[in-house]
């Protein structure tokens, strides 16, 4: 699984693309996460009825995730190990990034 410090050629070449459907503002962040798990299934080569067998749920429920732009904490934790991506490091990253923006305005 990429790690949130990881710098694998996957994570460089995956994070950067995901990074346009962010949508940042101080303090604030959207991030379409079905649009960005849509996006690492069709980069793998994999179809909806795939992740659907692999979470146990019908391909109709992954088609509507693909639209939504929040999903349950521990079904992303789900799909983040199926897929071998870790999708909070972006909003971690995010997270940092404001932490450190945040800090040297204080200085």
């Amino acid at each position: 699984m990429q790690g949130i410090g990881s710098t694998s050629k996957t994570d460089k070449d995956i994070i950067p693309r995901f990074f346009i459907a962010i949508k940042r503002n101080i303090m604030k962040i959207e991030i379409h996460i079905g649009k960005l798990i849509k996006s690492k299934m069709d980069e793998g080569g994999r179809k909806a009825n795939w992740l659907a067998k692999q979470i146990n749920c019908d391909k109709s429920n992954i088609s509507k995730m693909y639209k939504r732009k929040y999903i349950d904490i521990e079904q992303l934790i789900q799909i983040s190990i199926i897929l071998d991506f870790d999708f909070f490091a972006l909003y971690s990253q995010f997270i940092i990034e404001q932490i450190k923006r945040k800090n040297d305005k204080e200085k």
